[in-house]
């Protein structure tokens, strides 16, 4: 069902569509698809609309092997939730508070990070830690880059999962605790980045936030980011 024809004269079938998208053009004797290129040879006679009627059944049968057809040629949803790349911690969530064990209040740690859900590809990872207290100012307190494809956490306090920069707190190459000398609650942003290749960077004493983000920018997969906030009393 679902055919419609054209006449050219009282006998002559010039034109035979299905509506699934089939069309059948007697001058060339065949039956195809764009959708699925599905071409079926038909014999000479079908060009008579007397015969085209004992030709529906083909038809039909065509019809339900291009729908196949098309249905197997259909691309995957992309869209899974499950694949997506995640960023999370165990010791808060995003939008909440950073505990004070992770700041200059506290052990002066780095907080513990774990993710998943990497594009294929991913080759390592790469993590910042800033903060913007104001228009054109940053102030940064974690670069590290060199981490493994097969990591996908970091413990409290770890050190031993890639190379570190340098921090905008103190001349060491390792995690700078948050230590607001304003009033006030502050924001940070925790970012972990999903990469196609290892970084090119010159001696970490040399990588700041920008050397860092102007070194991933080419070769960034995916990112996903933790925002929390810290107010010294």
């Amino acid at each position: 069902h679902g055919i419609t024809s054209r006449a050219g004269g009282d006998f002559g079938l010039t034109h035979f569509r299905l509506t699934h998208g089939l069309t059948c053009f007697p001058g060339s004797h065949s039956l195809r698809t764009a959708a699925s290129h599905l071409t079926l040879t038909l014999p000479p006679y079908v060009a008579s609309m007397g015969n085209a009627t004992r030709w529906l059944g083909v038809m039909t049968a065509a019809v339900c092997i291009a729908s196949s057809s098309c249905a197997s040629t259909q691309p995957a949803d992309s869209a899974d939730d499950s694949n997506q790349f995640s960023l999370s911690s165990p010791a808060f969530s995003n939008g909440g508070d950073l505990p004070a064990i992770y700041t200059c209040d506290g052990d002066s740690t780095s907080p513990p990070l774990q993710w998943s859900g990497e594009p294929l590809g991913t080759v390592g990872f790469a993590i910042l830690m800033d903060h913007q207290p104001g228009p054109g100012d940053w102030h940064w307190y974690w670069t590290e880059w060199g981490i493994g494809p097969d990591v996908h956490s970091v413990a409290p306090g770890a050190t031993v999962d890639g190379v570190f920069g340098t921090n905008s707190v103190n001349t060491d190459l390792a995690y700078a605790p948050p230590c607001s000398k304003g009033p006030g609650t502050k924001s940070y942003t925790i970012t972990v980045f999903a990469l196609s290749a290892q970084p090119e960077l010159p001696d970490p004493r040399q990588v700041d936030r920008d050397t860092l983000l102007s070194a991933l920018d080419a070769i960034t997969l995916a990112t996903d980011t933790l925002t929390i906030t810290y107010s010294r009393g």
